[in-house]
């Protein structure tokens, strides 16, 4: 899975995971629809997304791809970059004022949309 090049010399694994994650939820992001980003803060738990969106974070970024990373377990890396695209999401809502932070026990950042679709 993952080639080492003795001619470059030992890489940094924690800077190209956390460079790896960052680009990969870049790139994710630029992909998805308001739709798609109001499912996710309205449900922010990457846990309850490892079946929809974890599973597409897998089969698009992590599985059957030469990483530069090593990788343990691919459900551990799709859960930590589902995690950065949501708290990437929460900031972008919170600049520009279409999410608001709910009172709740959890503290969830929840979005609203109107009748038509349109983050509110």
């Amino acid at each position: 899975m993952f080639n080492f090049d003795p001619e470059k010399g030992i890489p940094d694994f924690d800077l190209e995971h956390e460079k790896f994650v960052n680009e990969t939820a870049s790139d994710a992001i630029s992909k998805l629809n308001k739709k798609d980003k109001k499912a996710l803060l309205d449900n922010p738990d990457s846990v309850y997304h490892h079946f929809s969106y974890g599973m597409y974070i897998r089969n698009r970024y992590i599985n059957n791809k030469e990483l530069r990373v090593p990788v343990v377990f691919k459900d551990d890396l799709s859960t930590e970059i589902a995690e950065e695209i949501i708290r990437r999401l929460q900031e972008e809502g919170k600049k520009n004022d279409w999410c608001i932070r709910t009172p709740g026990a959890l503290g969830h950042t929840a979005c609203y949309v109107d009748h038509l679709g349109r983050i509110k």
